[in-house]
């Protein structure tokens, strides 16, 4: 999720892969997770071979992702298990359709297209996360300093209220209250039905708000679990509660650009990999747009190429960052 302008967006999406994503570094791969409640599989009953089961059903129903159990929370009335899918397509494009083909059945609240039933009875869909990146490497370096995006995501069960209830409007106001915390940029909300035995069905309200600090993230997570009911009172939308899970992820950033052209008329003709360009110590020079470059510092780091006859009087914007 990134949105360039203006500073506060909101986002209502039935589709969240049609959400604008922020561009990934090379080595990078786009993921999601989410927690599945299996009440008919108390702690004993979840073996290794059943553990096994679970990731080989997820993979036969979406083999376009690679996936893995991040975690278990133990319990005798039944697992909750952290699931994460890993997308081998091109993070920054062809991800989206599988990606879109597993939010769809998250959905619904139940895991039941993957999790046979007649198998696994209930898989109730707890907390859902927003697509995220992860790293091969030191892929985080290949960024501009200080431009690489984190999101909070959180999960708000609203108790009172079942997937119509929540509406576009409603959407907006949810998120109102997270505008004015300290360093945010932008904000997407989701929803999905929230499933659980002998219960009318409910509605989750997935919710994330990026910033370029994930410090200040944390900071915001604690203002939430501390203050929830006050940033959303049960006057305005009934009982609500934070499911756990909540997580400050790597969403993208902006990658080393590269300026062509004549003099001051400069524009950002493509972007590459800073790991390809090592700081060596001496100038970096290489072909760009038909051009030749050199390399542009800020101290010893690597922040774009352009022409060296324009280095004298380089100024140049890259995505809201200027160069000069």
């Amino acid at each position: 999720m990134w949105l360039s302008a203006p500073r506060h967006i909101q986002i209502w999406n039935e589709d969240v892969s049609k959400i604008q994503w922020a561009p990934a570094a090379p080595g990078s791969r786009r993921a999601l997770n989410f927690d599945v409640y299996l009440p008919a599989f108390p702690t004993v009953r979840f073996n290794a071979q059943n553990q096994e089961n679970f990731v080989a059903a997820f993979a036969t129903t979406f083999p376009d992702a690679e996936w893995s159990i991040l975690h278990v929370v133990e319990s005798s009335r039944g697992v909750t298990v952290r699931t994460q899918a890993v997308f081998s397509a091109n993070p920054n494009a062809d991800w989206l359709p599988p990606a879109r083909l597993v939010y769809a059945m998250l959905r619904t609240g139940t895991c039941a297209q993957a999790l046979q039933p007649g198998v696994w009875a209930l898989s109730s869909v707890q907390q859902v996360v927003f697509p995220y990146l992860i790293s091969s490497g030191s892929s985080q370096n290949y960024y501009v300093p200080g431009t690489m995006v984190h999101g909070l995501n959180i999960n708000l069960l609203l108790k009172a209220h079942d997937m119509d209830w929540l509406t576009l409007p409603r959407a907006f106001d949810l998120v109102v209250p997270l505008q004015a915390m300290s360093e945010t940029i932008a904000s997407n909300v989701w929803k999905h039905t929230y499933v659980m035995p002998n219960l009318p069905a409910r509605v989750v309200a997935t919710i994330q708000t990026a910033s370029f600090s994930a410090r200040a993230l944390a900071e915001i997570n604690s203002q939430i679990k501390d203050n929830s009911a006050e940033i959303w009172p049960v006057s305005v939308w009934g009982a609500t509660t934070i499911l756990p899970g909540a997580q400050v992820i790597m969403l993208g950033g902006i990658q080393i650009p590269v300026f062509g052209g004549e003099d001051s008329n400069l524009v950002q003709c493509d972007e590459v990999d800073a790991a390809d360009y090592p700081y060596t110590g001496e100038p970096i020079q290489a072909n760009f747009c038909g051009q030749a470059m050199y390399g542009i510092y800020v101290g010893y780091r690597l922040v774009g190429f352009a022409p060296l006859a324009a280095m004298s009087g380089l100024s140049a914007v890259s995505n809201g960052i200027t160069y000069k």
